[in-house]
């Protein structure tokens, strides 16, 4: 059995590619909320089966595995950048109980929620490097196309600005 060093890696194809990557934007704008396979699944065009297998051949991940890495990933940010309670962090993560949250903290990063908030900035940058790594071009294009969603508006009008200058060219 082969184990990958960054659980992110991709060697999979085009097709697992895009589903994983419909299937981690698609938890991105859900975070806080109730994410299910069955969604993510329809998204692709895809059965459950289908859409399970394909995913966890391009992200090296189950779905619920890379939720719960996503949901404590976005939980440190929020720990390190707000004096949110841990508990109202809890729920904006997702999770529907501040136990939860705790034991699935501990287990992810070896550390509670209210240790990790704790440590200096540099022993934060550490173990969150240590636990989560650097992320493969899958997250960083999914994390692109959330944020395309969330200002179209914006995007469009930038596109639009620069598209006669490109043009001009002979």
């Amino acid at each position: 059995m082969l184990f990958r060093s960054d659980p992110y890696q991709n060697d999979s194809g085009p097709m697992a590619r895009l589903a994983a990557e419909k299937g981690v934007t698609y938890i991105f704008n859900n975070i806080d909320k109730k994410i299910r396979l069955q969604d993510a699944a329809k998204m692709s065009f895809m059965s459950d089966s289908q859409f399970s297998r394909v995913f966890k051949e391009a992200s090296g991940l189950t779905f619920s595995e890379m939720i719960r890495k996503l949901r404590i990933e976005h939980g440190c940010k929020l720990l390190s950048s707000t004096d949110l309670s841990v508990a109202a962090i809890s729920k904006n993560c997702g999770f529907t109980n501040l136990s939860n949250f705790n034991r699935q903290f501990l287990r992810e990063m070896g550390i509670s929620p209210r240790a990790f908030r704790a440590l200096n900035a540099k022993q934060k940058t550490a173990l969150l490097e240590e636990v989560f790594g650097h992320k493969n071009q899958l997250l960083q294009q999914a994390k692109i196309n959330v944020y395309m969603d969330k200002n179209r508006s914006q995007v469009s009008e930038f596109m639009t600005q620069i598209e006669p200058k490109r043009s001009k060219r002979p």
